[in-house]
């Protein structure tokens, strides 16, 4: 037995057929009247109906005839005229019962059958009388006070003690008004005479309307019936789909979630799962279809109900961040999901928009998902937490967040706003700050090789120079000037040739960069289409350009390798003759010679090099000022990243009523910045206290900085250098040595290769300080609040105030197995309770649960019952406590049974105590 659970529904219960003798409308017979009755119903979107003629039940079984083929509810009913005063009191029973159950409850409320239907009819017993007859055995029907503020309503016609007592009478449970406003007021349990809370709904009556639709109230047809008023007036019941008496009941029990006047009901549309299917495991075949209300999951311990909620979250790739508890979820999924097992999600988005999601268990291939648009049928590559957020909770973790300090409460208050638009720009910026570290650190390994081979390069010269010098021959002096007009003409070959490459990689770029498309539904938009010919003009024109410089460069290099093999036979005859005196100097002349020889080859490889390197060493500050102007984008970033939990905590602090005070302390969280540098200190001699004090008193990104500085500064201005480390040594309040003690050894893993210079220039961003949050439960009340943080507050008071949290704002489905484990259980109704009641509407919830206050106080539109054996889990039941089988499992499982049940309510003397609570 599986429904769908409670929707609001649209029903008129007081209507009149041609069974009162005040209906004006005229049928060749009942039959026809039946069918326009019912016609007229449907066509006012009506789902049930009531039969509520005065003091006569004949037209019941002829309308229900007729509807027996269509969708639509007939309650058989009857509006019964009471005492002198004419009270008219509506009686409704369930719907299988007939035409001669209502004359039965005619004859026991003294109509007698020669009366029945006549105007003048009436009851000599008094309201509370036909009240008590009504709702007993053997009708077991609902009595409610017809039009209470009009004609013949008990407001109307009676005064004082008498009417507060038909008010305050336990069997009546609803009352119909005219103008609702006024008697929802008076009966909302606040009223000093009635002191009574009463379920308030409109009806038609189905009164006579003119032309414009409005009530006739003056003429003949003043206060008759007709078809045309059917649905004038009407309220929204919320029951399930098969609608009985005890659906009434129900809504009439608790009318501030089951029951909307029609101006008050809006249809929301939000986010919520719709069904799910697992296809292996424990929970093989299992297809739990939810509602896009609450949903509790019931069933005794190890029937599967939480690995339902663990296979929703691996589904839509929101798994737990805890450790431990997403160590427990991956052993589940292991264990009861099975390798390639799948299991399939079908959502609907806040657009209405359907998704099918299907995941597989397959951890070698990083258990893949895949995304059906069900709107065209295509599968989407899409981040599907992102897609679809959800608030999630297993099974304890809502302790594990409470009783984290700093990262996993900040995680859950980021649920709550769109933290992507966040951290999707920050991992945009991480990324090109990862690219311009790679340019930073190479230009920095450039200024430090750049300074080394300047020093090998003056030493080389030097050498050179001593060798000239003892060949004592002109022509070494001559020959060296031709070596060094030989090597510029070289140097001007290889630059024009290193133009002509950069040239080739432009136009490569250029050519694969795509001209933005227009989509389909712009394609033909005249001042794009015009826009689109542009770019295709521009790129052609670049193009052209380029290719053009290209052949340019080409002629430039030809003209200089020309003047190049002009002069270099020259060269080559000064080389000829120098080869020859050394011939005959021979000895240590030719020795000389070849280490002259061999000395400028490595003059010639040394300035190869910084030529190569210097534009790199040179970069240091322009990329310094790129790289800077990131991490100031970055931080501005974090800034209104930081504004916005400040925002949105502040609205949980008003939203609490006074439970909670929350404080978002900026960048204060300096937790990776510690881990890191403790994993750098190790050979400092620096302890973790003094590590601590410098992560404490410096950001990661002025630390860095300062031993960059230092750095670049230590080998050719020590003093500058030493300033460096003063900064930091003052900032941090720590002597000067250890502070440059530390620095030392950082560089030196840099030197021995222990160390990337990437991996500190990281720390100035991915150790970015982040925000932490201070949340204080109040413990008093709010005349006199004591707000004591977190840590210093029991386990259930931690997570009361987070489950405030949770419930307090937002639209994505919370999904949360037992929620009600580790509270106070005096904090469930007014906490988490009554805030699902008024949240149930514009978002969904799933739980799993034990506590009755939170599946039945809360009104679950959906119970969903599972039961198992030691290998499998299934569900036996879906649908809402309006159904007396699903009614008993709940009882069974949320109470212990009828019996146990029974024996509670005797011991509490509930009978007595709820008069108590009556009379205050």
């Amino acid at each position: 037995m599986k429904f769908k659970g409670l929707i609001f529904k649209k029903f008129d219960l007081h209507i009149h057929t041609p069974a009162s003798k005040c209906f004006v409308d005229k049928f060749e017979n009942d039959i026809s009247a039946a069918q326009a009755i019912v016609a007229e119903s449907i066509k006012k979107d009506l789902a049930a109906i009531a039969i509520t003629d005065h003091n006569t039940g004949r037209f019941i079984d002829i309308v229900k005839s007729v509807a027996r083929d269509t969708e639509l509810v007939v309650f058989p009913g009857v509006e019964i005229t009471v005492g002198d005063a004419h009270n008219h009191v509506i009686a409704i029973l369930d719907i299988d019962r007939t035409t001669n159950d209502i004359e039965d409850l005619l004859m026991a409320v003294g109509i007698p059958n020669n009366e029945r239907g006549k105007e003048y009819a009436f009851s000599k017993k008094s309201v509370i009388e036909v009240i008590d007859i009504i709702t007993s055995e053997p009708f077991n029907g609902i009595a409610i006070l017809a039009h209470i503020d009009s004609t013949n309503g008990v407001f109307e016609q009676m005064r004082g003690e008498p009417r507060i007592k038909v008010i305050q009478h336990p069997k009546l449970i609803a009352v119909e008004a005219v103008n609702y406003d006024k008697v929802a007021k008076l009966l909302n349990g606040k009223d000093p005479n009635y002191r009574r809370k009463l379920a308030v709904y409109q009806a038609s009556d189905n009164p006579c309307l003119d032309k414009n639709g409005k009530i006739i109230t003056s003429g003949k047809y003043a206060g008759k019936h007709c078809i045309a008023g059917i649905g004038f007036r009407y309220s929204y019941f919320k029951v399930d789909q098969n609608i009985s008496l005890e659906s009434l009941r129900q809504c009439f029990i608790d009318p501030e979630v089951r029951v909307r006047q029609s101006w008050e009901y809006k249809d929301e549309v939000y986010p919520y799962i719709k069904r799910v299917k697992i296809n292996s495991g424990f929970l093989n075949e299992v297809e739990a279809v939810f509602h896009s209300g609450l949903n509790s999951i019931l069933g005794a311990k190890g029937v599967g109900k939480s690995l339902l909620i663990e296979f929703i979250r691996f589904a839509l790739d929101q798994e737990p961040s805890h450790e431990e508890i997403r160590i427990d979820h991956a052993t589940k999924l292991e264990e009861q999901l099975g390798q390639y097992g799948e299991v399939e999600v079908l959502i609907c988005d806040e657009t209405g928009k359907e998704f099918l999601i299907k995941r597989t268990y397959d951890p070698s291939e990083d258990n893949p998902i895949q995304c059906l648009d069900l709107s065209n049928n295509e599968i989407i590559d899409v981040n599907i937490s992102q897609l679809f957020p959800i608030l999630a909770l297993s099974q304890n973790e809502i302790i594990k967040i409470a009783e984290d300090k700093k990262e996993e409460q900040m995680k859950f208050i980021d649920k709550f706003f769109d933290f992507y638009f966040y951290t999707n720009q920050i991992s945009i910026l991480e990324k090109e700050l990862e690219d311009l570290d790679r340019e930073f650190a190479s230009a920095i390994r450039a200024y430090h090789e750049h300074k080394r081979l300047k020093k090998q390069l003056v030493t080389a010269k030097l050498e050179l120079g001593r060798l000239t010098k003892q060949l004592k021959n002109p022509i070494f002096a001559e020959i060296a000037k031709y070596e060094q007009k030989d090597k510029i003409f070289r140097i001007q070959e290889e630059y024009l040739n290193t133009l002509k490459d950069y040239l080739e990689q432009l136009v490569n770029i250029i050519s694969n960069e795509d001209i933005p498309p227009l989509e389909d539904e712009l394609r033909n938009d005249p001042a794009l289409k015009r826009n689109l010919n542009i770019l295709k003009k521009t790129k052609t024109e670049l193009l052209d350009v380029l290719k053009s410089q290209k052949k340019e460069i080409e002629k430039s290099s030809q003209d200089i390798s020309l003047e190049y093999q002009k002069w270099l036979p020259l060269f080559n005859q000064r080389k000829d003759k120098l080869k020859e005196i050394v011939l005959k100097l021979g000895g240590d002349v030719q020795i000389l010679e070849q280490r002259r020889k061999d000395k400028i080859r490595e003059i010639e490889n040394i300035e190869k090099k910084l030529t190569a390197i210097q534009s790199k060493s040179s970069q240091i500050k322009e990329i310094f000022k790129r790289r800077n102007q990131k991490l100031e984008e970055l931080k501005q970033i974090y800034s209104s990243y930081f504004n916005e939990r400040k925002n949105k905590c502040e609205f949980f602090e008003k939203a609490s009523n006074g439970k909670l005070k929350i404080e978002i302390i900026e960048s204060s969280n300096r937790d990776e910045f510690k881990k890191s540098l403790m994993d750098l200190k190790r050979g400092s001699y620096l302890r973790d206290f003094e590590i601590e004090q410098i992560c404490e008193k410096i950001t990661p990104y002025e630390f860095i900085l300062e031993l960059l500085r230092y750095d670049l500064l230590r080998n050719d201005a020590p003093e500058e250098a030493s300033k460096k480390i003063n900064e930091i040594s003052t900032k941090t309040e720590l002597p000067f040595e250890k502070i440059k003690g530390l620095v030392d050894y950082i560089l030196s893993l840099i030197e021995n290769r222990d160390l990337d210079y990437e991996d500190l220039l990281k720390l100035q961003y991915k150790a970015y300080p982040g925000d932490r949050p201070i949340i204080k439960y109040n413990l008093g009340n709010l005349t006199n609040p004591k707000y004591e943080s977190l840590d210093k507050i029991s386990t259930g008071q931690k997570c009361t105030a987070m489950l405030i949290l949770a419930l307090s704002d937002g639209k994505m489905p919370i999904i949360i197995d037992q929620p009600e484990d580790s509270l106070d259980i005096r904090a469930i109704w007014e906490d988490m309770c009554k805030k699902i009641r008024t949240g149930k509407e514009k978002r969904q919830f799933v739980f799993t649960t034990h506590n009755s206050s939170v599946a039945v106080a809360s009104d679950s539109d959906k119970f969903i019952i599972m039961t198992g054996t030691a290998l499998r889990g299934e569900i036996i039941y879906a649908g809402s406590i309006d159904n007396e089988k699903i009614r008993k499992e709940i009882i069974k499982y949320l109470e212990g049974g009828l019996t146990t049940y029974k024996l509670k309510f005797l011991k509490y003397n509930i009978s007595k105590l709820l008069k108590e609570i009556d009379n205050e």
